[in-house]
């Protein structure tokens, strides 16, 4: 199997969601999730691990920041070689990104104009040697999620 392929699943009703020791495993293919149920236990999390799958797994941004976003979602672990590749992410800082894939770096010459409109880094944020005192130019960010290197 190299792909869930669950790409309309918008709903899990259960104590656990886990994706482990699939050495074919390369995308999970589960675009549309965005609720999670625990039905023995409604006033818990639900339980989720993705991890040890084939050196070649990616997640994609849009599926980590669907699991980041379920309130519910008890993200345990969520272990992948790399974010899969999409085209309609920004790859560096600029105006108007939402999304930015890889890490952002925050010097003196950054337009911190153009972090206003991020919501989500999959990857890492350094701010280093500025003068910040206010950070409101993060206003929309929500998740930074950095893989393991």
């Amino acid at each position: 199997m190299t792909e869930l392929g669950l790409g309309s699943l918008t709903e899990v009703n259960c104590d656990g969601f886990s994706v482990k020791v699939n050495e074919k495993l390369k995308i999970l293919n589960m675009p549309d999730i965005k609720k999670m149920k625990n039905p023995t236990k409604p006033n818990k999390e639900v339980y989720v691990g993705i991890a040890d799958n084939s050196k070649s797994f990616c997640i994609s941004p849009l599926e980590m920041y669907n699991f980041l976003g379920i309130p519910t979602a008890g993200v345990d672990q969520i272990y992948a070689d790399s974010y899969c590749k999409m085209d309609t992410i920004c790859t560096k800082l600029s105006k108007n990104c939402i999304w930015i894939l890889g890490d952002v770096k925050i010097t003196t010459n950054c337009d911190l104009e153009n972090m206003k409109s991020v919501e989500a880094i999959f990857g890492g944020i350094t701010i280093s040697g500025t003068n910040i005192t206010d950070f409101s130019f993060l206003e929309n960010l929500k998740y930074v999620a950095q893989l393991e290197q």
